[in-house]
């Protein structure tokens, strides 16, 4: 599953799943969260420790490989 089907899955904006991950401060939760779930013009794959909380919160429902191989089919 990827982490924009999870997303869509539990009903979640970009925002609140950001909020749900620890994202605060400095940084934007629904853009950091859009560009991980590649739908924003700007594609990222997330830091270690974010694909551990990933993991973590979404209950292995994404999972590593869930993550990469989207990321890389997406990448241009």
């Amino acid at each position: 599953m990827t982490l924009e089907e999870y997303r869509k899955e539990k009903g979640l904006s970009y925002y609140n799943l950001g909020l749900e991950l620890g994202i605060q401060g400095v940084q934007n939760p629904g853009t950091s969260v859009q560009r991980w779930c590649l739908t924003a013009k700007v594609k990222r794959f997330p830091d270690p420790e974010m694909v551990q909380k990933i993991l973590e919160v979404t209950e292995n429902k994404v999972t590593i490989k869930d993550l990469y191989d989207s990321w890389w089919n997406k990448k241009v």
